[in-house]
Parts: structure tokens; sequence; C-alpha cells
């Protein structure tokens, strides 16, 4: 059997997460939601912690998470502390992936991953849960019980497409080259 693909969707106080096959079957999914009397630094300590578990547990050849870009956020406001806090977790994610079994690290920025997945650069959570469904035959609603679950899967299923359409290219490429 092929190492599966684990996807992240990573928050300061929470993250989703699932654990694909490269046809597309979901292994386990869910969202990790620590106990809110933790510190910020505990969170992220139980966070990276379930993740390291779920490494060893799945022994993934790819690592897909959503990764952040800044300049949305400053516009809305304060961004220093969730910035600080969503850097320290990505590091962390990014860290892990330096253990064994060594996961391929494919970073994928929201405003991508979802277009991709959804068709069109505007979507909600709710368009991303739908995708998911229409996919998966699933029931996501996007609402605020399931939607990081579903950006989880929605990340995992743009990674596989990603790897596959590498994967063709590299085939044609290479097959090309040598007649075949």
């Amino acid at each position: 059997m092929t190492a599966p693909l684990v996807a992240l969707d990573p928050g300061v106080a929470h993250l989703g997460y699932a654990v694909l096959t490269y046809d597309e079957q979901v292994l386990v999914s869910g969202t990790w939601i620590p106990r809110t009397q933790l510190s910020g630094l505990d969170r992220h300590l139980w966070l990276l912690g379930k993740l390291q578990d779920l490494l060893r547990e799945w022994q993934p050849g790819n690592l897909a998470y959503e990764q952040f870009t800044w300049q949305h956020w400053e516009s809305e406001g304060n961004p220093t502390r969730g910035r600080a806090a969503m850097e320290r977790l990505m590091g962390g994610i990014e860290a892990l992936a330096l253990w064994p079994p060594h996961p391929v690290l494919m970073p994928l920025l929201p405003q991508t991953w979802g277009a991709q997945l959804v068709g069109h650069k505007s979507h909600t959570k709710y368009d991303i849960a739908q995708a998911v469904n229409i996919r998966l035959h699933t029931n996501f609603k996007g609402d605020r019980y399931d939607n990081h679950q579903a950006d989880a899967i929605g990340i995992a299923l743009v990674a596989l497409d990603i790897i596959q359409y590498q994967s063709y290219v590299h085939h044609h490429t290479v097959g090309s080259k040598y007649g075949i």
C-alpha cells in the first residue's frame, strides 16, 4: 500500500486534519480543538503533539497544509498576535516533516486551493464543503461544526490533483523523450 497523504487546515485555536489515500479514500478526518484554558503556546504544543501522533500512525508520503499570506490579516486590524501564533504553528508543522517518515511538504495558499477546488476565486466555507460533498459523496455543511474538517479534506483533494498532474506531466515528458 502506498503511503497516504495528510492534509491540515491550521488555525490559532484548532487544526482540521484529513488522511486520504491517493485514490481519494478518506481514512480519517476531524478537527482537534484544544481546551480554551491552555495558553496559546500550550495549545500549539498540544496540536503539534496530536499531529506528531498522526504522522507516526499513518506514515504519509505528503503533508499538505494551508499556508497563510499576511496582507489579508493586516487589513482587518491587529495582526500581530494572530500572525505570530500562526507563524509558530506553521514552523512546528514544517519541523515535524523533518522527522521520519519525512513527508514532502505541500504548502497551499487559501485563495489558490479554494479556487482550484471550487472553480472560482470567490468562495465560502459552504462552497468548499459542497465541493467536497460532490466529489466524495459526503455530507458536510461548511458550518462552524465541520468547516475545518471539510477544509482539510478539500486541501487534500487539491494536493492529490497536483500530485496526479505532476505525475502525468513527468510521465509524458520522460516518455516522449525516450519514445515511450
